[in-house]
């Protein structure tokens, strides 16, 4: 585990950081999310549905939320540009590991 200073990060206190926020501050349940290094990066992180539609439910309530809402895929940009043409949909396209569909 590297140390926080100039070369390195303490990640299981980033992981328990994060973990705060998602719980505290958007108000995820504990048990829906699982960060394992604390950048939220790693495909080994944990996040169920409920989980994420809250965050984004969160996100879209913040004065940026518009930005970040349009930042997302959508069917006339990004990976999604073609596909779902006609509806509003907006989202993060790519791999998942641990997923149940």
């Amino acid at each position: 585990v590297r140390k926080a200073g100039k070369r390195g990060v303490d990640y299981p206190d980033a992981a328990r950081a994060m973990k705060a926020f998602l719980v505290g501050t958007v108000g995820c349940e504990p048990t829906d999310v699982g960060p394992r290094d604390g950048s939220g990066l790693s495909r080994h992180n944990v996040v169920t549905a409920r989980a994420m539609t809250r965050t984004l439910a969160w996100a879209g309530r913040q004065n940026w939320g518009d930005r970040f809402r349009d930042a997302m895929a959508s069917p006339t940009k990004g990976t999604l540009k073609g596909r779902l043409v006609g509806t509003d949909f907006r989202g993060k396209t790519g791999s998942l590991d641990l997923v149940v569909g």
